[in-house]
């Protein structure tokens, strides 16, 4: 006997809501952190390091060294790193510190023109503390458009894993690649495409059109989907 169109719906919202049930906040916010290292409301454009152009399946497979130490970030960077909000000259950096005392910190940031940080091209201190959320935004001024740069912050004897961002190009380009994201509704799951954008090595850059996380209680009944709570709970750390 085939299933009335409630029913249906009902049993989908069920087997979703069991699928997600063990992922974690923490674990969906890194995973957009994922893809924002590798590669709001409103519109965000989010630094990649991608080289642009390519055909259709270029880095679509494979691993990523630097997406892969952010999935096993630990201790005090084990929300990883970001950048975004990219300009010709210039790229805002990101990071989260679980400290294990409170307090005002001082943190160490770093970019360079590889991954192995042979090639400096800046540094510096900056501070963060419970009125930021021990968050950091540093706003990386002084560099070259178009190019791919590499970023870690330090802080304690700890390294963060190491990000990888880029600038706008100043002169015409013959081909852009952009990873596009909208609302991420934490219930509703398929947060793997965040982790599929940040392995490829074709991504300029992503533009998230909204949220980039929500939340709502979930039950089994179809309406629950179409209803969205604006407040979210503070992310677990």
């Amino acid at each position: 006997m085939s299933l009335s169109p409630p029913d249906s719906l009902a049993q989908i919202a069920n087997a979703t809501a069991q699928r997600h049930a063990n992922v974690s906040r923490r674990s969906l916010i890194r995973g957009a952190i994922l893809m924002a290292m590798g590669i709001g409301s409103g519109v965000s454009l989010t630094a990649c390091g991608g080289g642009g152009g390519g055909d259709e399946e270029a880095g679509a497979g494979g691993d990523n060294d630097l997406v892969t130490a952010a999935e096993n970030a630990d201790g005090a960077f084990r929300m990883g790193v970001a950048s975004g909000d990219p300009l010709q000259d210039r790229v805002m950096l990101w990071t989260h510190v679980t400290a294990s005392a409170p307090g005002v910190l001082s943190l160490q940031w770093e970019m360079a023109l590889d991954q192995n940080f042979g090639v400096p091209v800046a540094n510096g201190t900056v501070s963060t503390g419970p009125d930021q959320d021990y968050t950091v935004k540093v706003d990386v001024p002084d560099l070259k458009p178009g190019t791919t740069y590499y970023y870690r912050f330090r802080f304690a004897g700890e390294v963060s894993n190491v990000g990888r961002t880029r600038t706008l190009p100043a002169n015409d380009v013959q081909k852009l690649r952009f990873a596009v994201f909208s609302c991420a509704n934490f219930p509703a799951g398929y947060f793997n495409a965040y982790a599929h954008a940040a392995r490829r090595d074709d991504v300029d850059f992503a533009l998230h059109r909204a949220t980039t996380s929500t939340s709502s209680a979930c039950s089994a009944t179809p309406r629950s989907w179409r209803s969205r709570s604006t407040a979210s709970p503070s992310p677990t750390t």
